[in-house]
């Protein structure tokens, strides 16, 4: 079995002046990839994969950073508005030593990889993770049929909520 965490990148600026590929993140944004980061403290990643837009590189890196996490990135610029299929290509790459993989990128393709893989639609809000567990022994089997089972989905809301409820 190999997971797969599925991670939209948070909240950018939609300020004029700014490439699509190099929109910031706002600070709510910020604060968002670092709450999500906390979560990921209770994964051991074995590979990470972001796009190169300067949202989600920065999402991948504040959400790493909060999850203590420093071990490799791999920036990938296919993962820049692409299809569903370049990223199952991308994921197939990986080696079969990798047991929990993450991917940071963007809608709508992140949210049509969770229906592919889960069989259900689901909304990924900015910043939000998704958790699938996938039946597979190695990546190289994760072709067009591959078949999956959310097992979680979390919004940097409900964190925020539950942090505030735990004060």
């Amino acid at each position: 079995m190999k997971i797969l965490l599925v991670l939209r990148h948070a909240k950018a600026t939609q300020e004029l002046g700014f490439a699509d590929h190099d929109r910031p993140l706002l600070p709510k944004g910020v604060k968002a990839a670092r709450r999500m980061g906390r979560l990921l403290r209770g994964f051991t990643l074995d590979a990470v994969l972001t796009s190169t837009a300067s949202r989600a590189r920065e999402t991948a890196k504040l959400a790493l950073e909060s999850a203590g996490f420093s071990g490799l990135v791999i920036p990938c610029k296919e993962l820049y508005l692409s299809s569903v299929e370049t990223h199952l290509n991308r994921l197939s790459a990986l080696d079969e030593a990798v047991d929990t993989a993450l991917i940071v990128g963007h809608n709508p393709t992140l949210e049509d990889l969770l229906a592919r893989l889960t069989g259900e639609p689901n909304v990924l809000v900015t910043a939000a993770l998704a958790v699938v567990g996938l039946s597979i022994g190695d990546w190289q089997s994760l072709g067009p049929e591959a078949r999956g089972r959310l097992i979680a989905l979390f919004r940097p809301s409900q964190l925020k909520a539950l942090a505030h409820g735990l004060d």
